[in-house]
């Protein structure tokens, strides 16, 4: 498996705005056209609290596919549902071999 980590900054005053985004039909727009993809796996987005860095990272099934979605129509179209609140210009995208990964782990207390 591989994944492709892109980081990419929030304009000043729109942090609320992505993460609001994020659990809204125009997100779930986006990750539809990514589930288009061939290998695409799914896809995790974070923003960090203190500063005005985001994090999207999405899983593949080969390298090939990580750097080909990349270039692709769907990605682009994805990534102009967000450019509202972010600073393209910022973003820095790499793809990385997932070497190891944990299960989940429920802890009863």
């Amino acid at each position: 498996m591989y994944a492709a980590m892109t980081t990419l900054h929030v304009l000043p005053g729109k942090k609320d705005t992505m993460i609001a985004t994020s659990k809204s039909s125009a997100f779930n727009e986006a990750v539809s056209l990514l589930q288009q993809l061939p290998g695409f796996n799914r896809l995790q987005v974070m923003v960090d609290s203190d500063s005005d860095k985001s994090y999207v990272i999405s899983f593949y099934e080969t390298e090939a596919h990580a750097i080909a979605a990349g270039d692709s129509p769907q990605v682009k179209e994805a990534w102009k549902k967000l450019v509202a609140y972010m600073d393209m210009e910022s973003m820095v995208r790499t793809v990385c071999e997932v070497v190891a990964e944990s299960q989940t782990v429920t802890v009863t207390v």
